[in-house]
């Protein structure tokens, strides 16, 4: 009879873990964690949740090796582990949830922190911006106005020192000098 039970029981585990093998292998890779975190806050979650469960965990195994003391090795290390994770695993749950809970905070924070500089903030920097990029232009217009008068200026000039010259140049020669003062050419 037990030999027929412990055969059985063979079977069974098996059967196990065939299921086991084949649900794994159907089973999309992508999926979803235990409080649904975001897929860019995974990183931050793990770290702050690893960060606030090693002083814990760290206490309690201390506490542990510290009460079993003078048994045998083997001992220790079964009763440390066991005991361990028995003491652990409240914690460790309410661990689990304020690290969430700190991970969505801080994402919400951010969001509203986005969402106050995209609609309040935003707009004053771009009227400043257009403002200044008025004035600027405004500033260059005028700038390039100065400019453009005094390459006017010095254009006008260079026209009259060289009607002056040819006039001048005729005169000395006796010549007559018919050709009419800049401007007033058609």
């Amino acid at each position: 009879m037990t030999y027929k039970l412990r055969g059985l029981a063979r079977q069974v585990k098996n059967l196990l873990i065939r299921f086991l093998i084949f649900s794994a292998k159907t089973i999309p890779e992508d999926r979803e964690a235990i409080w649904s975190i975001p897929t860019p806050l995974k990183t931050a979650y793990f770290a702050v949740a690893t960060l606030l469960w090693l002083p814990v965990l760290v206490d309690i195994v201390a506490e542990n090796i510290a009460s079993a003391a003078g048994s045998h090795w083997q001992r220790i290390v079964g009763a440390v582990i066991r005991e361990s994770a028995t003491e652990f695993a409240p914690p460790g749950i309410g661990i689990a949830i304020a690290a969430l809970v700190i991970v969505q905070g801080a994402s919400l924070a951010m969001s509203l922190y986005h969402v106050i500089v995209n609609r309040f903030a935003a707009p004053v920097i771009a009227q400043h911006e257009a403002t200044g990029m008025a004035k600027g232009r405004a500033e260059g217009r005028v700038e390039g106005q100065v400019e453009g008068r005094a390459e006017g200026r010095a254009a006008a000039n260079r026209e009259w020192q060289d009607w002056l010259r040819r006039r001048a140049d005729a005169e000395a020669k006796g010549e007559p000098f018919t050709e009419p003062p800049p401007g007033d050419e058609p």
